[in-house]
């Protein structure tokens, strides 16, 4: 699996002399809050953990009985997770023979070490020569699925995750006669292998192939053709040019940035199965930038939301001498600096919760537009591609306005964008950059300088990204412009000229909306920071990138601790309520109580609007509008109170109408606007007024809580048009007890935990989930699993099973009371099962108490044992959280 260049790209490393208005090398600087796309979540131990290795024992290692020498090394480093690769001539080297010495011990010794295996099943075989060895060819079919299903098989109740091949975009690992069929045979694979693997255990993940480099086109079309709904977790292999740095190629907020914007479309999280830097070939890095680059793209991949993190590999080659990889050297044992780096870099973090990057440098900021009071940028988009830029207060970096950016990609080849206005610059400068607010579509994003010599030079700056404001930046001394000598290197002065977004891969189609704020320029070394908070403590992870500087934190603290990148430390004497500290290209760790950065939202309790929705059809109301509503809604609660928890709740609290584009009125009008009704429980809506009032679905509730999970709020029936979704952040909101409760999952929490393996019923249920998604084990407390949903591939807890089809209920039934079910069927109100059921701390009323808490599309179900019996299971206020998660008020 040696690698080749995943991107192949021109990188001139040209260091301007930092002068003039902006910074000297050790000029003391305060951080800034840079906003980040994913904070909140807590890095976990065990299968939570997202530190990995490509071990390889059972492929690479090869000295029977001793397996344990190379796993004790690995799991030494604090790393949870062990990629194995379980190739088909291995475990069957003779036809119909089938040899499991090597992988049995494998699996087995990476288990009992506490090292979690995620499964790669490669590559055919080539029988010719007797024994088979590994062949690149599309398999027969046939014969791949029996692989599949006894390797899978033999291993499922110790390995729950499988990878599909690896690197089928590449065309030395999966040789297609025809290339243009790549796509088209590897998807076939994959649904071959899903549907083998989900039939032995629905409770097995499958990871596809790592995909090389960039080539997301190639897991686009592989969709197109038959592979969408076929994975559970996308695979990717990030590799930057080998020799630069990971900040150098802007691998965080592009590649990765990117990746992340195709698993939000595809509704799936991201795993980097390998990723590293090669000590050894014509290409490789000195041992210390090894370390030093590991370290830095282990935390920027977390920081952007990837979930777990493979380094390749493990161990240094031992034939070949160009294969440098590894963290040990060829004798699996002993640590090259990266090793010990690692190790350093699992056991500061692990446990940690992160919350926000910052900018450790800013000096002699220059404004060149924060987009108040006027639109002074012109705007362009290459035909048949459209553009409307125009000031908003939807979204807001600073001030009341941004500049709104509404697109759409139409052409079949180059799409792009372009806005700005050509800004003369004073000094020399060392970056520029800008907010973004994006829409999870995965546009590019590029500034363009245009320098003394008006010549342009174009600087790819990242993904537009996802909702939420994000910073995004150009250093001005690497990018060449296009048509111009490698050594061209920009001249001062300098103006901003426009920024770019440009359609990726090219040709493809989409529409969506951006909000740009506060561009400006500034100087100061190339530093980078990432707050974690653990224990009350927060941690500081900050490093330069070919550089060194002098950093200002604001602290609590009379003291903090360093940490160095290998875990020395040292006490750091604060001075009028700062800690200063020195950085270069090493690693280091600030521990202490810090103060909120400039700029943060950290510490403060935002409003949790995402999409920039306002309430302007929707009015305060106890009344219902019309009787529709009104009878709907005695079905279910009119006989409700004091008997059990309310379906609905005791009378609406706003009423009005919304946005949705299938909306008809009356008269079979499309009015786009439909009639809502919201509940502390709920949501009801009439989206056809004009169809028979007396029909089974005339009346409807939403699907809330998926919306509040995967923050894509549903405007209509399509969603696979932007012009009937909006993609929002998921919502941090509590998903049961106080509004203020730490201690319990929030909505946006169980985003990553939708895809978890089912319960057996009548198993105990006994799993518990943290404020981050985070699982662990406690007391089932006598519950069990009660209905198996193979829709949804989740089992429902037995009192929430009892409670939706209980026949004793009293039903209000055209003015008359009637004993019977109240859901029939039973997912009438709750919809079906999103997620498995947990074991969590609640706040109630003030009090920490056990709930079970369960996810289903439209409700969430609690069950707390400690409650009255008509009262053990209730409803969650989903209506509520909803009107606050998306209109950012509360009647």
């Amino acid at each position: 699996m040696k690698k080749k260049l995943a991107i192949i790209c021109s990188l001139l490393m040209v260091l301007n002399l930092i002068t003039s208005l902006f910074v000297r090398e050790n000029y003391a600087l305060a951080a800034e809050s840079m906003g980040s796309p994913v904070p909140n979540f807590t890095i976990g131990q065990g299968a939570n953990s997202p530190f990995g290795l490509n071990v390889q024992s059972a492929a690479r290692y090869g000295i029977s009985g001793s397996f344990e020498k190379p796993l004790n090394a690995a799991s030494s480093t604090g790393a949870n997770w062990n990629r194995e690769e379980l190739r088909w001539d291995m475990v069957e080297p003779y036809s119909g023979r089938w040899d499991w010495g090597f992988t049995d011990e494998a699996v087995n010794k990476s288990t009992e070490r506490g090292l979690n295996v995620l499964g790669l099943l490669s590559y055919n075989v080539d029988r010719s020569g007797g024994k088979a060895q590994p062949n690149y060819a599309m398999p027969e079919i046939n014969a791949w699925r029996t692989y599949v299903a006894t390797v899978v098989s033999r291993y499922k109740d110790k390995v729950r995750y499988w990878e599909i091949w690896n690197e089928p975009s590449d065309t030395k690992y999966f040789n297609i006669a025809d290339p243009s069929q790549r796509a088209q045979n590897y998807a076939q694979l994959l649904q071959v292998s899903y549907d083998t693997i989900k039939g032995i255990d629905g409770g097995l993940q499958v990871v596809t192939g790592g995909v090389s480099g960039f080539d997301v086109p190639f897991m686009e079309e592989v969709l197109a053709r038959g592979g969408n709904g076929k994975f559970d977790i996308l695979g990717v292999h990030p590799y930057v040019n080998f020799s630069a740095s990971p900040e150098s190629k802007y691998w965080s907020d592009t590649q990765l940035a990117y990746f992340e914007a195709f698993a939000a479309r595809a509704g799936k999280p991201v795993w980097a199965t390998e990723f590293g830097w090669d000590t050894r070939g014509s290409i490789a890095v000195d041992e210390s930038r090894q370390a030093n680059y590991i370290a830095r793209a282990s935390v920027e991949g977390l920081a952007t939301g990837l979930q777990k993190m493979f380094i390749y590999q493990f161990r240094d080659d031992g034939v070949n001498l160009q294969d440098g990889y590894g963290i040990v050297r060829s004798d699996w044992v002993t640590p090259k600096p990266s090793y010990v780096v690692y190790k350093n870099l699992i056991a500061r973090l692990t446990g940690a919760t992160f919350k926000e990057r910052f900018e450790p440098f800013d000096a002699g900021k220059v404004a060149i537009d924060s987009f108040n009071g006027a639109n002074n940028f012109s705007s362009y988009a290459n035909a048949p591609s459209t553009i409307s830029a125009y000031l908003s207060g939807d979204q807001a970096h600073s001030g009341g306005t941004s500049l709104r950016i509404d697109y759409a990609f139409n052409g079949d080849a180059s799409n792009y964008i372009q806005v700005g206005r050509q800004v003369p610059i004073d000094g020399q400068p060392t970056k520029v950059g800008f907010w973004i607010y994006g829409d999870n579509k995965g546009a590019d994003v590029r500034v363009l300088i245009k320098d003394a010599t008006n010549t342009l030079f174009y600087y790819d700056v990242g993904s537009a990204g996802g909702t939420g404001w994000q910073r995004r930046e150009a250093w001005l001394s690497g990018e060449t412009a296009p048509n111009t000598p490698p050594s061209s290197q920009i001249r001062y002065p300098i103006k901003f000229d426009s920024i770019q977004l440009i359609s990726r891969p090219n040709g493809a189609k989409w529409s969506g909306s951006v909000y740009i704020d506060d561009v400006y320029a500034s100087g100061g070394a190339r530093g980078y920071g990432y707050r974690f908070e653990r224990n009350g403590k927060n941690i500081d992870v900050m490093w330069v990138d070919n550089g060194s500087g002098t950093v200002t934190l604001p602290t609590n603290d009379a003291a903090g601790t360093l940490y160095d990148r290998s875990g020395n430390s040292s006490s750091i004497a604060a001075k009028d309520g700062n800690l200063t500290v020195n950085i270069n290209d090493d690693m280091v760790f600030l521990e202490h109580s810090g103060k909120v950065l400039p700029g943060s939202s950290a510490g403060t309790n935002p409003s949790p609007v995402q999409c920039g929705a306002r309430p302007t059809s929707l009015s305060p109301n106890t009344a219902f509008p019309n009787d529709w509503f009104q009878n709907f809604w005695k079905r279910y609660d009119f006989y409700a109170v004091g008997a059990r928890s309310y379906v609905w709740g005791d009378k609406p609290f706003a009423s009005g109408s919304e946005y949705y584009y299938q909306a008809l009125d009356g008269n079979a009008q499309n009015t786009k606007q439909r009639q809502v009704v919201y509940f502390d429980k709920s949501r009801m809506e009439i989206t056809r007024a004009s169809s028979n009032p007396l029909a089974t679905g005339y009346v409807t509730n939403g699907l809330l809580t998926v919306e509040l999970i995967t923050g894509k709020m549903q405007l209509g029936d399509n969603l696979d048009d932007p012009l009937q979704f909006s993609q929002c952040s998921p919502a941090s909101v509590p998903i049961a007890g106080d509004p203020d409760d730490t201690f319990g999952p929030k909505y946006a929490s169980l985003n990553g935990r939708r895809a978890d393996a089912a319960k057996p019923v009548g198993s105990a249920v006994s799993e518990t989930i943290d404020s981050s998604g985070n699982l662990g084990q406690g007391d089932s407390r006598g519950v069990v699993g009660g209905y198996y949903e193979p829709i949804t591939k989740h089992t429902i807890a037995k009192p929430f099973w009892d409670f939706l089809n209980d026949p004793t209920q009293r039903i209000w039934v055209n003015g008359n009371p009637v004993i019977g079910r109240l859901f029939d069927p039973y997912y009438e109100a709750p919809g079906l099962p999103i997620t498995e059921a947990y074991w969590a701390k609640v706040k109630v009323a003030g009090q920490v108490k056990d709930v079970l808490v369960q996810a289903f599309e439209r409700r969430v179900l609690t069950y707390t044992p400690t409650n009255s019996a008509a009262f053990k299971v209730e409803w969650g206020n989903i209506g509520r959280h909803y009107f606050f998660w998306r209109y950012g008020i509360s009647y």
